[in-house]
């Protein structure tokens, strides 16, 4: 009997233990982390095509079709209903009589009791840029940790990828490090959602990270715009 029950408890101690084991290594804090906070910075990159042809017009009359064209897509109304400049060419849509005007819109607003946990000093980043050159940003933005958590875990990606198939998200890399110290020794480039974001800092306490962007572009990229956002997850 005295046998059986040592074998019992020495059974439940190593399962305890392989327990114990496999939380530990569950997350980077030694337990199992829950998603606290997320922020995002939006990515737009203005892209010209290479090489740059571009042949501009003096012509009235080609200005004219520009912005006509332009308002259409705006839904703008029929020629007769477009107000013209001293030089016969269309500015601005007039709305037809009896048009219907703006409806009021209320919205009760509620404060993100997370706001000063994670945060980011710039809402967005502005590319203009070649299509088949690089380019970098230095310190594009800060992101803010901040807590008294003595362990969390920071990680970010990308929302989408610029383009499907033609301008991926791996294209943008980054080189994220602690304002208290030194430049990464090379960029990484962000992984896309769906793949699992990545850690990008473990630490605790209150911590802001300099993040240099540099983005290349494939030079098969035509001309346009394009928007991705970076995205920061904060767990403990």
């Amino acid at each position: 009997m005295k046998i059986a029950r040592s074998l019992r408890l020495a059974t439940a101690a190593f399962v305890l233990a392989a327990i114990g084991l496999a939380l530990g290594t569950h997350g980077e804090a030694g337990f199992i982390q829950s998603q606290r906070s997320q922020r995002s910075v939006y990515i737009l990159v203005n892209v010209t095509p290479a090489p740059i042809v571009y042949a501009p017009s003096s012509s009235s009359g080609d200005r004219g079709i520009s912005v006509r064209m332009a308002l259409r897509q705006r839904g703008g109304g029929s020629e007769a209903q477009l107000a013209r400049d001293g030089d016969g060419v269309l500015v601005a849509a007039v709305p037809p009589p009896g048009a219907q005007n703006g409806v009021k819109v209320e919205a009760e607003v509620t404060p993100d009791p997370n706001a000063t946990l994670l945060y980011a000093d710039q809402p967005a980043v502005l590319f203009n840029a070649v299509a088949g050159t690089t380019v970098t940003q230095p310190c594009a933005y800060h992101v803010t940790v901040h807590t008294t958590i003595t362990r969390w875990t920071l990680r970010d990606g990308l929302s989408n990828d610029f383009a499907s198939g033609t301008f991926p998200g791996s294209s943008l890399s980054n080189n994220s490090y602690d304002t208290l110290n030194t430049p990464q020794p090379a960029a990484t480039p962000f992984v896309v959602y769906p793949a699992q974001f990545v850690p990008m800092a473990s630490a605790g306490g209150i911590h802001t990270y300099c993040v240099d962007l540099t983005l290349s572009i494939p030079a098969s990229v035509p001309g346009g715009a394009y928007s991705t956002n970076a995205v920061y997850t904060l767990y403990y």
